[in-house]
Order: structure tokens, then C-alpha cells, then sequence
């Protein structure tokens, strides 16, 4: 299938056409400010689903990043991490690999959850909370592949650029392990483009993931600008909100981050979406539509041999036309020779 193959659906009620065009980017803010406790909400919620997952790659990190930052020859340590090393201590080692699988499979579809109700905001449109957990289920399928996607290419950039950084001689294998590593920053940067389509196509119209993938490639070329902007954006708050300060973190990860990040994209890229993909669906379904009765092209006046006005008279009309005919059968008969 292609960019435009596909089965439309989940409308909404839209926006009116009328009203005046608000500036994006305090409209944005706008409708943070409105949904602010939703978010809140929605980003508790995730970070449930996600957290046996998170509290692994956040470990994974600041122990790669301890390899070339530290303090005092001291490995970094921020509250967060001290909290979640605590709660690690607490869970029995059996159930660490358990909690990881689950999470692990939860988090793509709990991301279409999420994405959905996000998608609606972006709309103003309304979204009940419990759509976390419905449209997760019902986009299961769909977001259990993209979530596994999204964990293999963390892992393989992982890999290639600790691998990067052990080797950094000037030998063969030291150049080949830093092209590897911009290599690996390219690829990155063009999947987190694709990335930011993958779940709002999931759960906007019907499409199989071949073609998830591939409109998804397209956008990010034919959205550019906002990609880019988006992707700034995320990077941004993500440095705020882990890096800025240790209390900030705390707080920020575990009440907001999340959902705020996932609204950015949202917000940024969905005019994409709708340009290119639910515009053109509404076209093509308005010249699909059968042609109106001559009736509604009367300005609603019913025509007479469908009971408008003058039904009655031509009923009349009708009755005795049909009369006639039967008394010309009659003489007709009665003339014929015997």
C-alpha cells in the first residue's frame, strides 16, 4: 500500500473553520496549561508501564557515562539513580528479568495509548483517560512491534557507541569504531524522525506496518522543518529535566517528562499527518459520494410523484387517465364481432 492506501477512520468532531487562528507556538502553550493535570496523570500512568525498563537503560547510562564524567575520580550519582538503586535492592533477583519482559512488551502499545490521547489534545478534541489502557489494547498488535523496534535501536546505538568510546586509538579498528559511531548518530537522528509518525499513524487510520514504515520514511523528508524542531525541542527538555538539577529531575521524570515530550512530537508533527494523510481521505471520500436525489436539489421540496405538492391532484389525475384506458378496453371488446 501506499501513502494514500488505506482505510480511514476513528473521525473526529474537528475544529470550527470559522474561528480565528491561534499563534502555534502560544496555542501550545495554551493547551499545556490547560491540560497540565492530564498530563501529570498520563505521565504517572507511563512511567508505571515503563519503569522496570527505565530504571535498567537509566542505570545503563550513567555507568556509561561515569566511563568519561565523573567527580573526584566518583562515578555521577543523582537522587533518581540513588532511588532507583534502592528500589532494585528491595525486588528479589528472580523477578528482575519477569518485570523487565513485561515492561518491555507493555511499552509499545502503552505508547499508542498514550499517543492516542496526546493526538486528541493536539486536536482539541476530547480524550478520556481511561484511553490509555483501551486504545493500548486495541492497537496492541501494531505497538508491540514499533515498542520492540524502538528497544533494539537503543540497544544497538548503545553498543555502538560504548564500543566507540573504549576504542578511540588511531589504529583500524580505533577509525572504524568512530565512523561506526557518527554512522550510528546519522541512522539515529533519521529513525527518531520516523519515529515521531509511528504511533499517531497507528492509531489514526488502518494501514499495515509495512506501510506505517514507509509513509513514515516519506514524512520525514516532506516534514523537515517541523522533525527538526520537534527533535530540538525534546532534546532540550529532556537536558532540562535530567541534567539541570538533581531536584529538578526528581520531580520532572516521575510527574511530567514523559507526557510532555510525547505532546512536543505530537504537537509538532501531526499537521503532517493531517496534510498528507486525512485531508486527502475526506477528499477522496467526498468524491466517492453518491450524487444527491433530484429532490434535495429543489431545496428540499419533495417532487409530486414522491407526495410533494401537488401529489394529490396528479394522484387524481393519475386515477382517472387509468378509468379511461379501462373503459376504452371495454368498448374495444364489446365491438369485436362474435
Amino acid at each position: 500500500m501506499g501513502l494514500f492506501s488505506y482505510n480511514f477512520s476513528k473521525p473526529g468532531k474537528g475544529v470550527d473553520p470559522d474561528a480565528p487562528q491561534k499563534n502555534a507556538f502560544f496555542k501550545f502553550w495554551e493547551l499545556t496549561g490547560r491540560k497540565f493535570f492530564k498530563l501529570v496523570t498520563l505521565n504517572l500512568m507511563y512511567f508505571v508501564v515503563i519503569s522496570p525498563m527505565f530504571i535498567y537503560a537509566y542505570g545503563a547510562f550513567y555507568s556509561w557515562l561515569s566511563t568519561f564524567a565523573s567527580v573526584d575520580g566518583e562515578a555521577v550519582v543523582t537522587p533518581l539513580l540513588g532511588i532507583f538503586m534502592a528500589i532494585m535492592e528491595h525486588i528479589p533477583s528472580t523477578l528482575y528479568l519477569p518485570l523487565l519482559l513485561i515492561s518491555a512488551i507493555a511499552y509499545g502499545p502503552f505508547t499508542a495509548g498514550l499517543t492516542y490521547i496526546l493526538r486528541n489534545y493536539t486536536r482539541e478534541e476530547h480524550a478520556w483517560i481511561t484511553d490509555f489502557l483501551q486504545k493500548a489494547k486495541e492497537n496492541f498488535r501494531q505497538g508491540l512491534f514499533f515498542g520492540i523496534l524502538d528497544i533494539l535501536v537503543v540497544i544497538i546505538m548503545y553498543i555502538n557507541w560504548t564500543y566507540a568510546w573504549i576504542s578511540t586509538d588511531s589504529t583500524a579498528m580505533g577509525i572504524i569504531a568512530i565512523i561506526i559511531k557518527y554512522l550510528s548518530l546519522i541512522l539515529f537522528i533519521v529513525y527518531f524522525f520516523m519515529r515521531l509518525y509511528f504511533y499517531q499513524i497507528v492509531v489514526t487510520v488502518n494501514l499495515p506496518i509495512r506501510s506505517i514504515v514507509k509513509n513514515s520514511w516519506i514524512f520525514t523528508v516532506l516534514g523537515f522543518g517541523r522533525n527538526l524542531i520537534a527533535t530540538l525541542a525534546i532534546v532540550a527538555t529532556m537536558f532540562i529535566g535530567m541534567f539541570l538539577n538533581s531536584i529538578v529531575e526528581l520531580v520532572v521524570v516521575l510527574t511530567f517528562l514523559f507526557a510532555f515530550c510525547g505532546f512536543i512530537a505530537v504537537y509538532c508533527t501531526y499537521p503532517v499527518v493531517e496534510k498528507y494523510i486525512i485531508i486527502p481521505a475526506k477528499e477522496k471520500a467526498a468524491a466517492e459520494m453518491p450524487p444527491e436525489p433530484e429532490y434535495v436539489e429543489r431545496g428540499g421540496e419533495l417532487p409530486p410523484e414522491l407526495g410533494g405538492p401537488g401529489a394529490g391532484a396528479l394522484g387524481l389525475e393519475n386515477l382517472m387517465q387509468q378509468q379511461g384506458q379501462a373503459d376504452e378496453k371495454t368498448a374495444s371488446h364489446d365491438q369485436q364481432p362474435e
